[in-house]
């Protein structure tokens, strides 16, 4: 009984429509607009605030936040003084959601696993 239990489940897991993430916006032509001084959300005064060699460094945070568009699996890096940014938008457009609710682990440099769902 219980083999076909998760012989159903994975059935089930199978036949699901795969996940879609928005694309990410293209990028615009900056050459006549004037360079910010500092981007949306990174650390303020970063040679003071963070360690030394953080322009150089590797490091990554990544998170999610949810709203009614999706889960937005979002990622900053040491070398942009941890300005946020958008990796990807996770959403189901056939399921109805006030809002998302989900997961995330770091798998790799270049690999998250997430888990996400409509939350009603």
């Amino acid at each position: 009984m219980t083999v076909l239990a998760v012989a159903a489940a994975l059935t089930g897991l199978i036949q699901a429509q795969p996940a879609t993430a928005k694309p990410s916006p293209k990028p615009t032509d900056t050459a006549s607009k004037p360079a910010p001084t500092a981007s949306k959300g990174a650390v303020k005064s970063p040679d003071a605030t963070l360690g030394k060699g953080w322009k150089t460094s590797a490091d990554r945070a990544v998170t999610a936040a949810a709203d009614s568009d999706g889960l937005h699996l979002l990622v900053a890096d040491s070398k942009n003084a941890y300005a946020w940014k958008t990796a990807a938008v996770l959403s189901e457009p056939q399921l109805p959601a006030d809002t998302w609710i989900g997961n995330q682990c770091v798998m790799d440099d270049h690999h998250a696993a997430v888990v996400y769902a409509p939350r009603t």
